[in-house]
């Protein structure tokens, strides 16, 4: 490896900011503090800080815009073993991948104490050019893009666990859902639902309407106003009956829900519907 030149911003002895461009070595670009708007190889990337983007040779790049708290820096270096830099997908995922690993906090919090730590020897380097801090430099950046590759691994690992996660959420709300269908009529407790499937009650409501966008109880009340509607539609029962058959235990509570919902009692809109009681 090889440094090619450092620049940081602030920087008290340039104060015209690096905006971008191309040339043709490897890139190491940090956004300390504040957000900023990167265009690479035509992706616009909007991030805040801690971001650390790479850069592969040739590939135009530049700042768009920034906060004006803005804070970074970038190295610029060369490989003799390319194979240690990651391959053009790894970068393309690993730069859309900041400002959104919050699922990895404690791998994230070594890598940001990793790019303070350059982020001293850039400083210094950048006014003094010695053999011994560029090889500390150097060390530094070998140890980045380690870290970026074990990061990437974690990464695609986590993404295939919270896909198994979430399938197996989805597999449980639909199973309590299932349940509902087939169980509407009888009464049906949160203690009971939430046994079935082995959750804490509060997590079940949180999980269900997450999902569905509605609390089980909520789903629960339009399947026994589903089938009320059906009934007072389709068949000759009384009112009473419907309730009951609907899973409503009070004839009067089904009622006020009805109403509620359809702006009329059962009576009346089985009337208007051309039902048969």
């Amino acid at each position: 490896m090889k440094i090619r030149k450092v620049g940081y911003y602030p920087n008290p002895d340039d104060q015209v900011p690096e905006s971008g461009g191309i040339h043709g070595c490897y890139e190491l670009l940090v956004i300390q503090q504040g957000h900023a708007n990167l265009e690479w190889l035509g992706q616009l990337y909007t991030v805040e800080e801690p971001a650390a983007f790479l850069l592969s040779p040739n590939s135009p790049h530049k700042l768009l815009s920034s906060s004006t708290s803005l804070r970074y820096l970038y190295v610029e270096f060369e490989i003799i073993d390319a194979t240690i830099f990651p391959a053009l997908p790894q970068l393309l995922q690993w730069n859309s991948l900041q400002g959104r690993m919050e699922t990895m906090q404690s791998e994230v919090e070594l890598f940001r104490q990793s790019m303070q730590v350059l982020e001293q020897l850039v400083k210094q380097y950048a006014h003094e050019k010695s053999p011994l801090l560029e090889e500390a430099l150097m060390n530094d950046m070998r140890k980045a893009i380690v870290l970026v590759r074990y990061l990437l691994d974690n990464a695609n690992r986590m993404e295939g666990y919270i896909e198994s996660v979430q399938q197996s959420q989805y597999r449980t709300i639909e199973a309590i859902m299932r349940y509902m269908e087939s169980h509407y009529r009888e009464e049906l407790s949160l203690q009971h639902l939430s046994d079935l499937v082995h959750l804490n009650g509060s997590y079940l409501i949180r999980l269900f309407k997450k999902l569905q966008g509605k609390t089980p109880f909520h789903y629960l009340s339009e399947l026994r106003m589903n089938a009320a509607t059906s009934y007072l539609q389709n068949s000759s029962l009384s009112i009473q009956d419907i309730a009951q058959a609907s899973g409503y235990n009070s004839l009067h509570y089904f009622s006020q829900a009805f109403k509620l919902k359809n702006g009329m009692s059962p009576s009346e809109w089985r009337d208007r519907n051309n039902g048969t009681g």
